[in-house]
């Protein structure tokens, strides 16, 4: 199955503080009972710590949890595709014009263009 892009604005499952564990809502706020998808959640494995978590209500979205630090003021964050977030900060953060090879990509021995860095940021 192909990922399916997310966002956390979307409409997602909740979670909050139930006794020494937690319990997951709905967007509709009833509470989530299915097993299988209580499994796929504890399997994310969201840090306790993490308060205005988000949970993506599909199980192939690039995005599957976001949540805040309770002991940090930094934004949100949550486990990603790391491909995800690789694409993402290239596209922010090119690599510097020094530490760009001059070979083109399949010059580059021990490398291709989808796992180098610097083959990836530099344009075609």
């Amino acid at each position: 199955m192909r990922l399916a892009r997310t966002c956390d604005r979307d409409p997602g499952l909740t979670r909050r503080r139930r006794g020494r564990g937690f319990s997951y809502y709905h967007a509709d706020g009833s509470l989530l009972r299915d097993p299988d998808e209580r499994s796929r959640i504890t399997a994310l494995a969201v840090p306790p710590a993490y308060e205005d978590v988000w949970i993506c209500p599909l199980a192939h979205g690039h995005l599957q949890a976001t949540g805040r630090d309770a002991a940090d003021s930094a934004p949100k964050s949550g486990p990603s595709r790391s491909c995800w977030r690789k694409r993402g900060s290239l596209r922010r953060w090119p690599t510097p014009p020094l530490a760009r090879s001059t070979k083109r990509p399949t010059e580059t021995r021990g490398s291709s263009p989808t796992s180098c860095a610097r083959c990836a940021a530099k344009p075609r």
